[in-house]
């Protein structure tokens, strides 16, 4: 099977993580950085676009060895309402080759 890539465009943050505090925001990521290193996933690229485009702050590519670690890590976000937090556009793909 390919490796799953997902591109994870944010659009802001909700103001409910800005609310919560540190501790349980610096939890909530421990715990999201675990499950993503147990499914063997890897992080290529970390973008800060903030200086060029207020409406896409950031973006960055999570690669996952399969299409059951990208659910697993998905489910796993759902379970502890992590998604709540944050407003994002993602998409999902397989490597392709380019055709010219």
């Amino acid at each position: 099977m390919a490796r799953i890539y997902k591109l994870v465009v944010a659009n802001g943050q909700s103001h409910r993580w800005l609310q919560l505090p540190e501790n349980e925001r610096k939890s909530l990521w421990d715990k999201v950085n675990k499950a993503f290193e147990e499914v063997g996933g890897q992080r290529t690229m970390i973008c800060d676009s903030s200086w060029s485009s207020e409406e896409h702050p950031g973006f960055f590519i999570e690669i996952f060895p399969d299409i059951e670690a990208l659910q697993k890590f998905t489910a796993y976000l759902n379970e502890i309402n992590f998604l709540q937090y944050f407003d994002v556009l993602t998409v999902v793909g397989t490597e392709s080759q380019m055709q010219a």
